[in-house]
This record gives structure tokens, sequence and C-alpha cells, in this order.
């Protein structure tokens, strides 16, 4: 994650941009039980990743996360029998 160019953060947020997409991938990967704590949990992790994207300019990279997003949200209803 600390190889994310981004010149014009100061160090305190590039950290912080960091410390949000380490806790936002922590999120996106662990399933709970239950399909309602999945979608939570992404949801959580899909707001703590845009905005760190948000923070770094990269409105490429939202993109692709709620292309991504989307994607993860059907995935939970299919797996789980929406």
């Amino acid at each position: 994650m600390s190889i994310i160019p981004a010149a014009h953060l100061s160090a305190e947020q590039s950290q912080q941009a960091v410390a949000m997409l380490e806790e936002g991938r922590c999120l996106w990967y662990w399933d709970k039980q239950s399909k309602e704590e999945n979608r939570a949990r992404t949801n959580q992790a899909r707001d703590l990743m845009q905005a760190a994207y948000e923070l770094m300019g990269r409105p490429k990279l939202i993109e692709i996360l709620n292309v991504f997003h989307g994607q993860r949200l059907e995935m939970i209803a299919q797996r789980e029998g929406s």
C-alpha cells in the first residue's frame, strides 16, 4: 500500500489514506455469518476505500471500486440465496 504515489499529500494524509485502504481491504475480504453483516462490511469497506481514493485524487480507482462493490453485493446475494 505504501507504494501508491500521491505527491500532493502530506505525510500524515498519506498515512491516513493507507490506513483507510488497509482497513477497507480487511473488511472487504472477511465474511461474517449473515448476509446483512456481509453487506454492511462490504459497504463499510467501500466507504473507507472511496474516502482514501478521494483524498489521493484517484477518481478512476473510485469508478473501479464501485464496479467491484456492485459485483461483491451480487455475489453475497447469490451465495446466500437473496
